[in-house]
């Protein structure tokens, strides 16, 4: 009934990727396994969650609700193996009146330490968090688990995510071989970091992403209708019920939705027209190139990184970035205004479409 990550788990690669509809069991598997990992083999986990707040949360009551699927999963104890590490995980109190003995809990979260039995086994962080912890050490940890990572919202917080995990992963792994599983709900259609994988989910099933060195990242995009037992369970519930009389069924589809009109998307291949109109404009640390299409109208586009210039909106913004002269045009702000009204711009993904947002309108 719930998410059978056993294919995915299968595959000979650093980085593995889930996307699919809210509380199929996906966390919860990695949760189960990387606890299972530290406790036979010693390797801590990492668990990274949006928001300094769901740090917070999490934290309460020694980790509370962290802990307490994975306890009453093993409390069962209907195998060896749930009474092996239900013993690992809790600690049965004998009292002189049999009837009050209690069960101690020995999994915790100590503020952002993952605690089990006394011993740290990983580290509770918030992606925002990734400039805090560039200086500290992360000794023995072989698994990263970078939960919910497509965002509600795509702005310039959602923008700056690949940059963040990034280096996340760098303060954490630096040399070291460590496995990274990141989950999520179809929300965006163009996740920045999806985007920046190189990742355009166009049907449900398995995607895979080579480097110089083999296999990189392998991604499942659930198809719902593989758990027909768990969609027809969530259909009778009070909250199915409710999500589909309120019409907010997206995520439990497995469907991601877009705030650019299809109609503004770029149809593959691109072809530019030849000594036409190329722009290269920043905000930040925030690029997008304008180029004329064949066709007629222009491509909003990942910046390539082929410039010797870029534009930006005002002066204070002038300078230098990454090594490009940076030179400020203030009429450009105006036309590209022009442009976006008139929809002669098509767009090669909604990050693009944000960006130039963000770059024009500072929004």
């Amino acid at each position: 009934m719930y998410y059978d990550a056993s294919k995915i788990d299968s595959y000979r690669c650093p980085v593995k990727i889930i996307v699919s509809r809210r509380g199929l069991g996906k966390t919860f598997h990695y949760v189960k396994l990387f606890t299972e990992r530290f406790i036979t083999k010693g390797e801590r986990f990492i668990y990274v969650v949006e928001t300094g707040e769901m740090v917070d949360e999490l934290a309460k009551n020694n980790g509370e609700k962290f802990w307490a699927s994975l306890i009453n999963y093993y409390k069962e104890q209907d195998t060896s193996r749930k009474r092996y590490f239900y013993n690992k995980l809790t600690e049965l109190i004998i009292t002189e009146d049999e009837a009050e003995n209690q069960v101690m809990v020995k999994a915790k979260l100590v503020g952002g330490t993952i605690k089990i039995n006394g011993e740290t086994a990983g580290y509770l962080l918030d992606m925002n968090s990734f400039g805090e912890i560039k200086r500290n050490n992360f000794p023995n940890v072989r698994n990263i688990l970078i939960d919910e990572f497509i965002t509600e919202k795509l702005d310039k917080t959602a923008l700056d995510n690949p940059r963040k995990i990034a280096s996340i992963i760098q303060s954490v792994g630096r040399l070291k071989d460590i496995n990274l599983i990141l989950l999520g709900n179809a929300i965006r259609f163009d996740d920045p970091i999806l985007s920046r994988m190189g990742f355009k989910l166009n049907k449900y099933g398995f995607y895979k992403q080579y480097d110089n060195h083999g296999l990189f990242a392998v991604l499942h995009f659930v198809d719902p209708a593989d758990y027909p037992e768990f969609a027809e369970a969530h259909d009778k519930s009070v909250a199915g019920r409710f999500s589909k009389m309120l019409g907010e069924t997206n995520e439990e589809e497995n469907k991601f939705k877009s705030d650019l009109p299809e109609d503004r998307r770029l149809v593959l291949p691109i072809k530019y027209k030849k000594g036409g109109y190329i722009l290269n404009v920043v905000k930040e640390d925030v690029a997008v190139s304008i180029k004329e299409l064949e066709v007629g109208g222009y491509a909003c586009v990942p910046f390539n990184g082929r410039a010797t210039m870029l534009y930006c909106m005002t002066e204070k913004e002038q300078g230098f970035l990454r090594g490009y002269r940076v030179i400020c045009n203030k009429v450009l702000k105006q036309s590209l205004l022009n442009m976006i009204k008139a929809n002669i711009i098509f767009y090669y993904s909604e990050v693009e479409y944000t960006k130039l947002k963000f770059i024009v309108k500072g929004d």
